[in-house]
């Protein structure tokens, strides 16, 4: 919290006063939402006591209500120092796995230091830490494999992300279709206007005989064209925030919950206004600087014809629909490949029988069962499981198919000399 400079909104913030090993109840820090959430807001929080894994905690501050952490995609509840992991998992810490990779560091650079010369540092750092942190247990050609990595700095200022490594390239192509969307707006709407300054014609060129100045009418229609650009503008962000929490909330599964912040973004806002005005403007003033340049006797005698319809503006009109249909189809081609591979990946056979499935974790931790015996309550439970009406089978993993995680091991036939360069086996 200090590197990161989040004051606590009530009580304080973790400080490494609160991490030493061993530490047997620590203190802890809760989120606003948490807050709101699971204690109403209450105002006698503080010292309060919270069980984590049977654990007791005291509750010693509380973030603000702008701090959701640093994992994007993930907002926390509670914030415990280091030494409570150990606490927690009890046998299963990783707090001393020398080959367990599940912490990130996170550093403020000093005043005039720049991240390349950070990186650089890190580099040279790298060796000396990781031969002191070799695993015992790898062999020579892991331990080889282990001391080539080197240590890097990475800007942080938007939090640590694997969504943005495994959705850039989606979210690219759906900022290209919605821009595609945006266009085929645009070019509608230029239409309509062109098309409406040119049946509006014959009134202009009364205001004209009337005494009213060029100037003037441009005026009015370039008002009449911000009413239409800015209702829509303004339409289109209410919508885009109740669209957004739909999808959301439509892509989240139960455990756990994708976060995504929904508030309105003055970037996206100041980006959807600008284009808002700018079409709004372009195709606005070009109807209507067209409308006063024809003489009043022109207009007159023309009567029911279209007075915008020379030959230059049935050539922008001409355009924006060629441009118009072939984006149509662009984006119509491209919807028609994404519901054959919707549907391709829907029928692809998963390799089991997916209907009738219950998958369920389990902690034995709480029993206090002795190691030895474990897996004779495992079995036990097992056999019990099976034994129940409309319960067909019941198997053990450590890693369920399909659930995101995975574990591999290397396998070394034997008579072999040496680890062969393929991919793992199992994942």
């Amino acid at each position: 919290f200090k590197t990161l400079e989040v004051p606590a909104l009530r009580g304080r913030t973790l400080t490494a006063d609160d991490d030493r090993r061993g530490c047997g109840s620590p203190p802890a820090v809760i989120s606003y939402a948490f807050w709101q959430r699971e204690y109403a807001g209450g105002p006698d929080i503080l010292g309060r006591m919270i069980s984590l894994e049977g654990h007791p905690f005291e509750i010693v501050g509380i973030t603000p209500p702008g701090f959701t952490g640093i994992d994007v995609g993930r907002q926390f509840d509670v914030a415990v120092p280091l030494c409570s992991e150990a606490l927690i998992h009890g046998e299963l810490s990783l707090i001393d796995l020398r080959n367990g990779y599940w912490l990130a560091a996170v550093g403020r650079l000093k005043p005039g230091v720049t991240i390349e010369q950070a990186d650089a540092e890190m580099a040279a750092l790298s060796t000396g830490i990781l031969e002191a942190t070799t695993p015992p247990q790898y062999d020579a050609e892991a331990q080889k494999h282990y001391l080539r990595y080197k240590f890097g700095t990475f800007p942080a200022a938007t939090g640590f992300s694997n969504l943005r490594r495994l959705y850039e390239t989606p979210l690219w192509i759906l900022l290209a279709i919605a821009a595609l969307v945006l266009l085929i707006a645009c070019a509608n709407i230029a239409i309509l206007l062109l098309a409406r300054a040119g049946v509006r014609g014959r009134e202009i060129a009364v205001r004209l005989s009337l005494g009213a100045s060029s100037g003037r009418l441009v005026r009015q229609l370039l008002v009449e064209s911000l009413l239409i650009g800015v209702a829509g503008a303004v339409l289109g962000a209410v919508l885009a925030q109740w669209v957004s929490r739909f999808l959301v909330a439509f892509i989240a599964t139960s455990a756990p919950d994708v976060f995504v912040d929904l508030h309105p973004d003055w970037l996206v806002l100041t980006f959807t206004v600008g284009i808002a005005l700018l079409t709004t403007i372009l195709f606005g003033l070009a109807p209507a600087f067209r409308a006063t340049r024809i003489a009043p006797a022109a207009a007159l005698k023309s009567a029911g014809r279209n007075l915008a319809g020379g030959r230059e503006h049935f050539s922008l009109r001409r355009g924006l629909v060629v441009s118009q249909v072939a984006f149509s189809l662009v984006l119509l081609v491209g919807a028609i490949l994404f519901v054959r591979s919707l549907k391709n990946i829907l029928s692809v056979d998963a390799g089991f029988h997916t209907a009738g499935i219950m998958e369920a974790d389990l902690d034995f931790r709480q029993l206090k069962i002795l190691a030895p015996q474990r897996q004779g309550y495992k079995l036990n439970l097992i056999d019990r499981l099976r034994a129940l009406p409309g319960v067909e089978g019941v198997a053990d993993a450590s890693v369920v198919p399909l659930s995101g995680y995975g574990w591999q091991e290397n396998v070394i036939l034997a008579g072999a000399t040496k680890r062969a360069d393929v991919a793992p086996l199992f994942t």
